[in-house]
C-alpha cells in the first residue's frame, strides 16, 4: 500500500497497531470493481442503521479471512423491514465492496472490531451508525463499545478545540465563515468556504488547523494563514460586486417590482413583472421560481409546476427550486410522492438554512399523511434539531393530525419548545 493510500483513511487516531496492520483502505469504494455479491467465503459480521438526512439504510458488514489478511466488506439497502443475517446475502444490496484490509491477527471478533472501527472513523462527518440491527460475529455490546469510544474521543477533542481557539478561528468567525471543531483532533476545525463551485458559494467547506493558524480548501486550491484567509474572502466579495455591476439595471428593477407585489399578496400583478424579467433572460431561475409561486397563489397549478420544472431543468443543482416545487406538489394528494422526491433531492444539494429544516419538516408531514408514524417522528425531530422555529404552525398544521395525539409528539414539543401545550392562536 502506498503512502498516498494511507493518507485520509482515518479521520482521528485509531489504535496505532490498527494502522500499522493496515494493508488496504478504500472507505468510499472509489477503487472497487462493481459487484452484486459478497465473496462466498465472507462471514456476516453485523448490520447497523444509518440515517443520512432523510432515508434509513441498513449497512451490512462481512469479514473475509485469507491466510494473511482480514478484509471488511460492506453493502447497504433501504431499512424498510426486519432483516436476518441470511437476508443480507439474498437481498439486492448496493455499494458492495471491500473497504479495509489488515494483517491477519487474533480471532474473528478482534479482527471485525478493528476493521469496523476503521470504517466508522473514516466515514465520520458523512454518516454515523444510528442503531445496531443484526448480530453476527459482532454482538450489540461490542458494537456499542466502539461507537461510544469514538464519540467520547470526538467530544473531548471538540472541547479541547474550543478551549484553545487561536487567531484564525476568531478571524474566520468575524468573516462570517461559522467555524466549528470537527472532533478529529484538538486543533481541527472546518468552516464555510467563500469560494465557488459551479458558480455558487457556500456549498462546501474549508479546513483549519488552529495550532498552525492555517487553512486549506482542496476544491478551491487555496491555503495559507490569517491574512491569506482575509484576502480570499475579500476577493470573493469584490468579484460579486463586479458581477452585480454588469447586470442590466432594468432586470433587478423588474424583479424587485414582482417580488414586492408578490409579498403584498398580489400574485397576478407580480407574475407580469417576473415574465418581463424572463423576456430579457429566459434562464433566470429565480424569476422562474417566483413566477411559479405567483401562478400557484393565483390558482394556476399546472402552469406553476411547469415554471418550477423549467427552473430545475436549467439548473439541475438548484436546491431551492426543488424545495419550492415540492411545496407546490405536496398540496395535491396525487403529487405527494413526487413532492417527497423533490424534498429529498433538495436536501441532497447545498440547501441554505432555514430551508433544509423546512424541507425535512415537509417530509415529516408527508410521512404523517401516509400513516408512516415512525418516519414522521424521526423527520420531525430532525427538523427541530435543524432549528425549525414555528411552533404555532406545527400546532395548526392538519398534516400532523395523525401523530398529534401520540405521546411522542407531546414529549417532542416539550423537549424543543419547553412546553407540551399548544401555543395560543391569534
Amino acid at each position: 500500500m502506498s503512502e498516498q493510500d494511507k493518507k485520509g483513511t482515518s479521520t482521528q487516531s485509531p489504535r496505532k497497531e490498527s494502522l500499522d496492520e493496515l494493508v488496504f483502505a478504500d472507505p468510499w469504494l472509489k477503487k472497487a470493481e462493481k459487484t452484486q455479491h459478497f465473496p462466498d467465503d465472507a462471514r456476516f459480521a453485523c448490520a447497523y442503521e444509518i440515517h443520512p438526512v432523510v432515508e434509513y439504510f441498513a449497512v451490512a458488514t462481512f469479514l473475509r479471512r485469507t491466510e494473511t489478511i482480514d478484509e471488511l466488506w460492506v453493502g447497504a439497502t433501504v431499512n424498510d423491514r426486519t432483516f436476518s443475517a441470511e437476508d443480507f446475502k439474498r437481498v439486492g444490496l448496493w455499494g458492495i465492496g471491500r473497504v479495509f484490509a489488515i494483517t491477519r491477527k487474533g480471532d474473528e471478533l478482534t479482527a471485525c472490531l478493528k476493521l469496523i472501527e476503521l470504517l466508522f472513523r473514516a466515514r465520520h462527518g458523512f454518516e454515523w451508525p444510528e442503531a445496531f440491527l443484526v448480530t453476527g460475529i459482532v454482538d450489540e455490546s461490542s458494537f456499542t463499545s466502539i461507537v461510544r469510544k469514538i464519540e467520547k474521543e470526538l467530544d473531548e477533542n471538540k472541547q479541547k478545540a474550543r478551549e484553545t481557539e487561536t487567531a484564525i478561528i476568531e478571524v474566520a468567525r468575524n468573516l462570517g465563515l461559522s467555524p466549528k471543531p470537527t472532533g478529529e483532533g484538538p486543533s481541527h476545525w472546518f468552516a464555510r468556504c467563500p469560494g465557488l463551485i459551479n458558480g455558487k458559494t457556500g456549498n462546501h467547506v474549508l479546513f483549519i488547523n488552529a495550532a498552525e493558524d492555517s487553512f486549506g480548501c482542496g476544491w478551491c486550491r487555496r491555503k495559507g494563514g490569517v491574512e491569506e484567509l482575509r484576502a480570499f474572502v475579500n476577493e470573493r466579495k469584490d468579484g460579486k460586486q463586479r458581477i452585480d455591476k454588469n447586470i442590466d439595471p432594468i432586470v433587478p428593477s423588474f424583479f424587485n417590482k414582482g417580488l414586492t407585489l408578490y409579498q403584498l399578496d398580489r400574485p397576478k400583478e407580480a407574475a407580469v413583472w417576473f415574465r418581463k424579467v424572463l423576456e430579457i433572460n429566459p434562464n433566470d431561475t429565480s424569476a422562474l421560481n417566483l413566477l411559479g409561486q405567483a401562478l400557484d397563489a393565483d390558482g394556476k397549478f399546472p402552469e406553476a409546476v411547469c415554471c418550477l420544472k423549467e427552473a430545475i431543468k436549467i439548473d439541475p443543482k438548484y436546491a431551492l427550486g426543488y424545495y419550492d416545487l415540492g411545496v407546490i406538489l405536496s398540496r395535491k394528494k396525487d403529487g405527494r410522492e413526487e413532492a417527497m422526491r423533490c424534498f429529498k433531492k433538495a436536501l441532497s444539494l447545498p440547501l441554505r438554512e432555514p430551508f433544509s429544516a423546512y424541507a425535512i419538516y415537509s417530509i415529516a408531514c408527508l410521512h404523517a399523511l401516509a400513516g408512516r408514524k415512525k418516519e414522521a417522528f424521526n423527520s420531525l425531530e430532525q427538523a427541530l434539531e435543524r432549528g425549525y422555529p414555528n411552533r404555532k404552525y406545527i400546532d395548526e398544521d392538519k398534516d400532523l393530525d395523525r401523530i398529534r395525539r401520540d405521546a411522542r409528539f407531546t414529549e417532542m414539543m416539550k423537549k424543543y419548545f419547553g412546553t407540551e401545550d399548544a401555543l395560543p392562536s391569534g
